[in-house]
């Protein structure tokens, strides 16, 4: 078991709550490795912490561990963007309402060639993160990223067509 603030199990090994795992994520820019054993260690750190919840769907905090796993899926995936659009990116991967007009504003401020850039960078580092996590045995944080990568797939689509793309 690793307490390494710089890894994601670290991290949320340190954090009393989501927001500030959240925060903490969003602060090292997308610098944070997210490879198969940084998704199990992290993985190992939530049942740490909520031992109730292995195995058990019912369990409250496993809708934790979605949220957990969104906030690494989604600094990931922006990881490299440029910082001027970056709260635009969280925007939009926050609430689907909040995508039309947050492609709006990115768009605007890096054109139509630079947001075809930047969805076809962010996919191919969503793509990335499913390879490291499809590569792990059945198990809750798997299972959790697998909805995160849902999430932010859908999200990646609705932002090509509102940027015009897809």
């Amino acid at each position: 078991m690793t307490n390494d603030s710089r890894t994601v199990a670290g991290i949320f090994r340190a954090s009393t709550a989501t927001a500030e795992f959240r925060e903490a994520l969003r602060a090292l820019n997308g610098m944070f490795s997210l490879g198969s054993e940084d998704i199990a260690e992290l993985g190992e750190a939530y049942l740490e912490r909520f031992p109730g919840c292995d195995g058990n769907e019912e369990c409250d905090d496993v809708r934790d561990a979605y949220a957990v796993a969104k906030a690494c899926v989604i600094e990931k995936i922006i990881a490299g963007a440029d910082p001027s659009i970056v709260p635009f990116l969280r925007e939009a991967f926050g609430s689907v309402d909040a995508i039309a007009a947050a492609i709006g504003e990115v768009k605007g401020k890096i054109g139509p060639a630079g947001i075809a850039a930047l969805l076809g960078q962010m996919e191919r580092n969503a793509e990335r993160i499913k390879a490291a996590a499809g590569a792990l045995p059945p198990c809750i944080i798997k299972e959790r990223f697998s909805g995160a990568l849902a999430y932010t797939g859908n999200v990646l689509y609705l932002m090509g067509l509102h940027a015009g793309i897809a």
